[in-house]
């Protein structure tokens, strides 16, 4: 898989036993090679670093095993211009075939399987529709808290081995193995990487250590490792044991998962949204202080400033799901159930000025678009951009399920806590931006997935339906 890229850098993903070389080629001609021995204590994850690269230039490069070649796959680097343009592909919730999905899909009557997404694009990229510099996987790209057929009595994930056998399920499917040889896939983390409505709260009871452990040793090595949360490739082994070296009782401890990348006119800001969330906390944390403390003076730099600013927010920012029972959207998982660092983060970007904000979210099985506004500063505007799921076996939420009035500015959960008057900082109101058809099933209720481009003046979104490729919406937006 492409890994962690930028304008000069390229990093290659590979797992296999046993001493692996990898070949980089400019014009098929070998520029670099890498030997190094995998190590089963990492799961023989290999990662192999090229620097001082020529920025938006295509590579191809080689894994040779025993002189063997066993792999081929070719990647570009980021270009450095900051009025080039910008393309990245987006989605979230992958639930590949198990046992609980093949029920589910016999009682909705939804086929498919869990590659059709990335067949789709594919299709697209080889018929020049598509072009994407990278893809943003913002959560659930595995269910490991969801029955399998390789545990009896067919329950979660609870050991290392099981999560494994999730992330080996969902990487070798044809097509997104094909794509993931090709472009960098960022990825973060939500909640059925552990158990769903994830927070670490539940890490403090006995009988979550041991999955938890477990499910988080399996998103560093498959997920994290893929990003620039390891800062250097020749130590993984000591980055992966420090990233997994986590104490749920240490709250405020910075858990370090978050990471930031730039590709020509867009900066992307990728939160920690499960990891450092403890809803207990006397102000409810999503956000440990010095994560939180990042996103805020990411939002401010001076390299950032003329550039379109996305934050990749594994749950929505916007719009807050309404309480409803038995529905994925339980708007306390969401950030309505952390107003305060919500609106820290929102006056933050009003008072500041801060201009082209974007986040990018899944989560609740459903994609829409829609904008945050400000009752007394009409240059405010901040958008939601929603894509959710690559493939999920049941209907997701309605435009029903959504509160279309304020955000929520009040706790949802038993316990609840005296609240600063939020309303003295004047109202912040949500429009919806997709146009929905009446069907009992619209198409933003459908396997789908989003194209977003921009050239750092307007930002262009376009949803496409997983199964044929059709695009069902496109919104063309002012920055």
């Amino acid at each position: 898989m492409v890994a962690h890229t930028t304008r000069n850098s390229l990093r290659l993903w590979y797992r296999s036993a046993g001493e692996i070389t990898c070949r980089l080629k400019q014009d098929q001609k070998v520029i670099s090679a890498k030997t190094k021995t995998s190590d089963t204590q990492i799961d023989n994850i290999l990662l192999f670093e090229f620097s001082n690269l020529e920025a938006n230039t295509l590579y191809q490069y080689e894994i040779l095993k025993e002189t063997k070649i066993v792999a081929t796959g070719q990647a570009r680097t980021f270009n450095s211009d900051p009025h080039s343009k910008c393309s990245f592909i987006t989605g979230s919730c992958r639930h590949h075939p198990t046992l609980t999905s093949q029920i589910l899909r016999w009682l909705s009557f939804r086929f498919g399987s869990s590659d059709d997404s990335f067949k789709t694009i594919s299709k697209l990229i080889d018929q020049k529709i598509l072009d994407p510099d990278f893809f943003i996987m913002s959560g659930d790209q595995v269910y490991a808290d969801h029955p399998h057929w390789s545990v009896l009595p067919f329950g979660p994930a609870l050991t290392y081995e099981d999560f494994q056998w999730h992330y080996h399920k969902a990487y070798t499917t044809p097509f997104f193995s094909k794509l993931a040889s090709r472009y960098p896939f960022f990825m973060a983390m939500d909640d059925h990487e552990i158990r769903n409505d994830w927070k670490m709260d539940m890490a403090l009871r006995a009988e979550n250590q041991i999955p938890f452990a477990n499910g988080l040793k399996a998103y560093t090595t498959y997920q994290a490792a893929l990003s620039g949360v390891i800062e250097n490739s020749e130590n993984l082994k000591n980055e992966l044991k420090q990233l997994n070296d986590v104490h749920p009782d240490k709250k405020e401890e910075d858990r370090k998962l978050y990471y930031h990348f730039d590709q020509g006119p867009a900066s992307l800001f990728v939160m920690d949204c499960r990891v450092e969330r403890y809803p207990s906390s006397q102000i409810p944390q999503m956000l440990a202080p010095t994560q939180l403390r990042e996103l805020k003076k990411w939002l401010i730099d001076s390299n950032n400033q003329g550039k379109v600013k996305f934050i990749v927010s594994s749950v929505p920012f916007f719009p807050d799901a309404q309480d409803i029972s038995l529905l994925p959207g339980a708007p306390e998982d969401k950030w309505a159930g952390f107003p305060e660092q919500r609106l820290e983060i929102l006056e933050h970007i009003r008072q500041n000025k801060i201009r082209k904000v974007v986040f990018i979210s899944g989560d609740v099985h459903v994609s829409l678009a829609a904008e945050l506004t400000h009752q007394n500063e009409t240059d405010f505007k901040v958008y939601s951009i929603i894509c959710s799921g690559f493939f999920w076996p049941m209907k997701g939420l309605s435009l029903q399920n959504f509160n279309w009035e304020n955000l929520i500015e009040r706790h949802l959960r038993e316990g609840e806590k005296t609240l600063p008057d939020l309303h003295s900082r004047g109202d912040y109101q949500v429009k919806m931006l997709s146009k929905w058809s009446q069907a009992i099933q619209a198409d933003h209720q459908k396997h789908n997935f989003c194209s977003i481009e921009t050239d750092g003046k307007g930002l262009d979104v376009s949803y496409f339906l997983g199964s044929s490729g059709e695009r069902f919406e496109k919104l063309e937006l002012s920055l």
